[in-house]
């Protein structure tokens, strides 16, 4: 599975960002859960939430490259 973002201009013209899953591509939940609550929510500028949906990206990919199921760990509360 890999990632990539999307880039969005609402009605509003507010500039928006969705990570979405390359292959479906759906929205991937967490990632995008993330970047509403934490970045977005808080007002941070467009530029901003594409640094931050970047580096998510980025660790999104390399989760999967290790095969580390970072959602099962915490669910199981399984983290080093």
């Amino acid at each position: 599975m890999g990632y990539k973002i999307k880039k969005l201009i609402m009605r509003s013209g507010e500039r928006g960002h969705l990570i979405l899953d390359k292959e479906t591509e759906l929205p991937v939940y967490y990632q995008n859960l993330f970047l509403t609550e934490n970045v977005r929510n808080r007002n941070a500028t467009a530029s901003t939430v594409e640094v931050v949906a970047t580096n998510l990206l980025i660790f999104s990919n390399f989760l999967d490259s290790r095969k580390i199921n970072i959602v099962e760990r915490i669910e199981a509360k399984k983290i080093p």
